[in-house]
């Protein structure tokens, strides 16, 4: 009876080290999850922002073309013409990730790109 008291005492002790093991990887598996779901939400936020920002960028064109058909129509001008142009090859206009020609942004500025 010796022998099965001392198996069952090892036993009992690999069983609880085993249950201590198991919650020592529960819980780094929780920290993990909450990182990934925290890093998750923190590209979706920088998602969202980038989408409101091309929206702003959108309606600014959008209100840029608006404006300067308004001039060309009251004034009898082709200053929007003119004025891309000039525009196109300014420096704010210029982006070292823009593969965009000159006569591609200067056409987008007047009617939408696709």
């Amino acid at each position: 009876m010796d022998f099965s008291r001392m198996l069952d005492t090892q036993i009992e002790k690999t069983v609880f080290f085993m249950l201590e093991q198991q919650g020592l990887l529960a819980g780094r598996l929780a920290t993990l999850r909450e990182t990934h779901d925290a890093l998750r939400e923190s590209y979706r936020d920088v998602g969202r922002d980038l989408l409101q920002l091309l929206v702003l960028v959108e309606l600014n064109a959008i209100s840029l073309r608006k404006i300067l058909k308004k001039f060309d129509k009251r004034f009898g001008y082709r200053f929007a013409d003119y004025y891309v142009k000039t525009r196109a090859n300014h420096p704010y206009s210029q982006s070292p990730y823009n593969a965009w020609s000159s006569n591609r942004k200067a056409a987008c500025y007047l009617s939408p790109c696709l």
